[in-house]
């Protein structure tokens, strides 16, 4: 009996690599990154992002709800929800002219949503993407322009 099941089990051993194999690593065959292999970008810095925005022509999504959008954002925000990102990617490769690596700077109300959102585009191959936080932090990066 031990053969037997000794037998199945050799007989399984490639199809279960392979297995692994394509579960392991679908993303990067499709494209994208593990959040492993996004290199880091400083979060919660409002200088870092005033010159991602302003210098480098990086794009600057507020992550934040219609409603919330229209009680204020800087002139150069683009409202993405969070939420809504994956279905509107297409915006961002506009904006981006579809480099991976061009500046993204996402901000919400607090930055939890932001974070969800930096993820996101980390996983669909941006590398270069902070997360400013929140409004606070977004008064601060862009003063006087809203």
């Amino acid at each position: 009996r031990l053969s037997i099941l000794t037998s199945v089990a050799l007989a399984q051993a490639p199809r279960c690599a392979a297995v692994k194999q394509a579960c392991a690593a679908p993303s990067v065959a499709h494209g994208a990154r593990s959040l492993a292999s996004v290199a880091p970008v400083r979060d919660y810095d409002p200088l870092l992002a005033r010159k991602m925005v302003e210098e480098e022509n990086g794009m600057l999504i507020d992550c934040r709800t219609l409603t919330e959008f229209q009680t204020g954002a800087p002139p150069k925000a683009v409202l993405i929800p969070f939420n809504d990102l994956p279905s509107r990617i297409k915006e961002v490769e506009a904006f981006t002219k579809g480099d991976k690596d061009w500046g993204i700077v996402v901000y919400c109300k607090s930055g939890g949503r932001a974070s969800i959102a930096k993820q996101t585009l980390g996983l669909m191959g941006y590398t270069r993407v902070s997360n400013l936080g929140g409004i606070a932090k977004v008064r601060e990066a862009f003063p006087g322009t809203w």
